[in-house]
């Protein structure tokens, strides 16, 4: 099984989702490893955590409610050995990491945060500081960024959609000329 859970939450680490086998699997197969102690099940319906090839960038994508609570951007203690496993993983590569974060199109209802772009960068800033002080990271590999609600995976119109919506995606970015890097082929 290639799905892990922590709290009540059961989570995927998916296929690389353009099916490319290059030198790069190998870097997600030891990110699957680091995360297989929380391994229980597959259940792609709930997945709130996806690992997968987004032309030739390698991206983890974190679904917000199980990191932070609404409104926050304080990291919940729970997400912490996740953010672990993937901190481990995300040094060997030696790479840059930016994280991006995402939220759905609901105005939000903070005294803390003006607006969604406020919270999604918060939030991103959050999981850069906790890598750097955690693992390490050098900060000149890393980057954040508040999206708002201008990149949704799915269309805003159910509160389901609206959670796939809110999360935290870290996109490590692999050179072109690096020989991890996906080259598509040629049609």
């Amino acid at each position: 099984d290639r799905g892990f859970q922590f709290g009540d939450a059961v989570y995927e680490v998916c296929e690389i989702r353009d099916g490319s086998m290059i030198d790069e699997t190998r870097h997600m197969e030891r990110l699957e490893r680091s995360l297989k102690p929380f391994v229980i099940e597959k259940q792609k319906s709930s997945a709130t955590i996806l690992v997968e090839n987004d032309n030739g960038k390698l991206r983890i994508r974190l679904g917000a409610q199980r990191f932070f609570d609404a409104a926050s951007a304080s990291l919940r203690p729970e997400s912490l050995a996740v953010l672990d496993a993937i901190g481990e993983e995300l040094l060997a590569l030696k790479q840059n990491i930016r994280v991006e974060g995402h939220t759905d199109d609901e105005p939000i209802s903070s005294t803390r945060f003006r607006s969604n772009w406020d919270l999604s960068a918060s939030r991103a800033a959050t999981v850069v500081s906790y890598l750097e002080q955690a693992h390490h990271l050098p900060p000149t590999s890393l980057s954040a960024a508040g999206l708002g609600s201008t990149k949704p995976v799915v269309s805003n119109d159910t509160p389901e959609h609206r959670e796939m919506n809110r999360r935290i995606e870290i996109v490590v970015e692999i050179s072109a000329n690096d020989p991890r890097a996906y080259v598509p082929s040629p049609p």
